[in-house]
């Protein structure tokens, strides 16, 4: 449920396996790997330079809408269509996670049962 995520010391970037590499928007292919990384590395450094999470969520947003948008296709559909994978991600199976997963955007999930079981993952 994580879809992607860092970990503690920032130099990893986690991408689910589940998630694809390349998104179709509209006859636009796009690198859903790169969009993510780059929302993830730029999230990872503002909570290193003590942001808190939903300020740092807000500006990696904004470098990752800037990517997308650079490929030539619109925020909302790229968002609606991401939004889609990170809903049936949620509902999906919990079976494995990086055991070094920096669980900060998580602990802002009101998701108790599945923070719960992702905790219990990382033991």
């Amino acid at each position: 449920p994580y879809f992607a995520g860092y970990n503690w010391d920032g130099n990893k970037i986690y991408i689910d396996r589940d998630v694809p590499k390349f998104l179709t928007i509209k006859k636009k292919k796009i690198n859903l790997h790169i969009s993510l990384a780059m929302h993830e590395c730029a999230e990872k450094h503002y909570i290193n330079k003590g942001y808190t999470y939903p300020g740092a969520h807000e500006i990696a947003t904004s470098y990752e809408k800037r990517y997308v948008e650079s490929k030539g296709i619109k925020w909302k559909d790229y968002d609606h269509q991401v939004g889609k994978m990170v809903h049936a991600n949620l509902v999906a199976k919990l079976k494995k996670l990086p055991k070094d997963l920096d669980m900060t955007p998580m602990e802002y999930s009101r998701d108790i049962k599945t923070l719960s079981k992702m905790r219990k993952l990382l033991k």
